[in-house]
């Protein structure tokens, strides 16, 4: 039975596959202006993740970008972005299926990364783009790479003209283990920092959330918590600290927003002061005539997408879901947002989680319990850190002249 299943499995991938590659559009790239610089990006983190440069060069109005993305789920936000600046960038979908199949994907795609240089984001090194890249002699550059102690990568990093570590341990093992590799084409910055500071710098402006913010922002830091990414199963955590904030705020902020998530938490919480907050319907009269209650833990529900790294800035402690089920979300947001940061045990895939150690680990907590929860929920809420001036060194370290700075060194 698991072998029909994984057939049809498998058909299914392959019909959804050469569908998304048989939208590619040839247009004309010949009038390309200036220097042209291409991207490799596998989905739409890595997308994010080097935004603040792609939209720098792009101010910058002297180089043609090619982005080349593998993922359906980058699909709206890469052409919507293309729509915006169709003079500056080509999108096209990675023909991974039709590469040697189709002659017309692969010409196209090979006069496409005909750049004077190339960008590749993470990983997803594919063979035949690496290997044409390679035969023109393009200058390869690396963003956001991570280890180097594996044979496989060690192999692959050296193929890069130059490299862009996310933490300066990977760095400094990289550099120890290619002592011919020239030092100054190696560094170390998480480009994932610009982007979220860039959000934090530019908040929603809906009546809404505005009204939101107003209103949480009317309680002390230390009565306050948010749970950002939640899931159900992390119901207990919650329950485990209502005596810290009774009289006080939860807000929670789902990682699914279906209606049977958001049905399980109401039921999970009615006994509670609870409200359900949405960006349809009545929300903003609804959250007008709620009223805090002193004998209750207070909680809202939030059911609104893209405002979660920008909420946590009112709040001081964040508990970020995931780490008790497969893998713990972004950790990086609640932390650069001045929130000392909980999370579960499932944290050994965040490699975010290592940069914000780089940065100071003593606002990072990782949890295995409830009791571990509430025991250091306690121990910080006697001495509360003060969120805005860790918020502005952060900001400060990752302002707009270190971006250039490190554009400065791409393009060198």
């Amino acid at each position: 039975m698991w072998v029909i299943r994984t057939f049809f499995f498998f058909m299914k991938f392959v019909k959804d596959r050469l569908s998304f590659e048989e939208k590619n559009h040839f247009e004309d790239i010949n009038s390309s202006v200036g220097e042209t610089i291409g991207f490799s990006l596998s989905s739409e983190g890595e997308f994010e993740q080097v935004l603040p440069i792609i939209r720098e060069l792009i101010k910058q109005n002297k180089y043609s970008l090619r982005l080349i993305y593998s993922s359906p789920s980058l699909e709206l936000k890469i052409n919507k972005f293309q729509k915006l600046h169709p003079v500056n960038v080509k999108v096209f979908r990675l023909p991974i299926l039709t590469y040697y199949s189709n002659q017309r994907q692969r010409d196209y795609l090979e006069k496409l990364i005909q750049v004077n240089k190339f960008i590749f984001v993470r990983y997803d090194f594919y063979f035949f783009v690496l290997q044409s890249l390679i035969n023109r002699k393009t200058p390869l550059i690396l963003l956001q790479a991570k280890g180097t102690k594996k044979t496989v990568k060690k192999m692959m990093f050296s193929l890069f003209t130059k490299i862009s570590f996310c933490l300066k341990q990977d760095k400094q093992d990289f550099l120890e283990a290619h002592r011919n590799y020239p030092n100054d084409n190696v560094i170390a910055i998480d480009f994932r920092v610009f982007r979220i500071v860039e959000r934090l710098q530019s908040s929603n402006q809906s009546p809404l959330f505005l009204r939101l913010i107003e209103k949480i922002n009317e309680i002390d830091s230390k009565d306050k918590i948010i749970f950002g990414s939640y899931y159900v199963e992390e119901k207990f955590l919650l329950e485990s600290v209502e005596g810290f904030f009774k009289g006080g705020l939860a807000v929670i902020v789902p990682h699914n927003l279906n209606d049977e998530v958001l049905r399980k938490i109401g039921k999970d919480f009615h006994h509670y002061n609870f409200i359900t907050i949405s960006e349809d319907g009545n929300s903003l009269e609804l959250l007008n005539q709620w009223e805090m209650k002193e004998d209750k833990l207070n909680i809202i529900l939030l059911n609104m997408r893209g405002v979660l790294c920008e909420l946590y800035q009112s709040f001081t402690f964040a508990y970020v879901g995931g780490g008790f089920g497969y893998s713990v979300h972004s950790i990086l947001e609640p932390y650069l947002a001045g929130c000392l940061t909980f999370y579960g045990p499932k944290n050994d895939r965040s490699t975010e989680k290592d940069t914000c150690a780089e940065i100071d680990r003593t606002r990072l907590f990782a949890i295995n319990s409830s009791k571990e929860f509430t025991t250091n929920i306690a121990l910080q809420s006697e001495k509360i850190l003060e969120n805005k001036n860790f918020q502005n060194n952060i900001h400060s370290l990752y302002s707009s002249k270190k971006l250039q700075s490190s554009i400065d060194w791409i393009l060198e």
